[in-house]
């Protein structure tokens, strides 16, 4: 399998400096890694097996949450490139918690804690 990996430009992919590597060939595998080398998302999809109807899931059943420091501008981006929004809360705690569908109706959340959880 042949890899294509590239650094992210600011401003492009909504995270910048990220590093991406893509496969090739399929099936298509993409890494998503932050520019520190700490975290690293997969994003795998396979044809052999169908998409599940994300959509009709319950978003607290199956979602992808994200750490923010800007909770509003991350969720205006996301609104900007087809998401929608789902719920919007505010913790006594101060915790914001924003719960977004992307066009495909996969649930993706955005968090802002007062105390990061790392």
């Amino acid at each position: 399998m042949s890899w294509i990996r590239r650094r992210s430009p600011r401003g492009t992919s909504g995270i910048s400096g990220c590093e991406l590597s893509d496969s090739a060939d399929p099936p298509y595998i993409h890494f998503v890694a932050d520019g520190a080398g700490r975290t690293v998302i997969e994003l795998y999809s396979n044809p052999i097996d169908t998409i599940p109807d994300y959509a009709s899931m319950h978003p607290l059943r199956l979602h992808v949450a994200f750490a923010t420091a800007d909770p509003d501008g991350s969720r205006d981006a996301l609104v900007a490139a087809g998401a929608s929004v789902i719920d919007d809360l505010n913790r006594e705690d101060g915790t914001r918690l924003i719960m977004l569908r992307d066009p495909w109706g996969l649930a993706i959340q955005l968090c802002k804690r007062p105390q990061p959880l790392l």
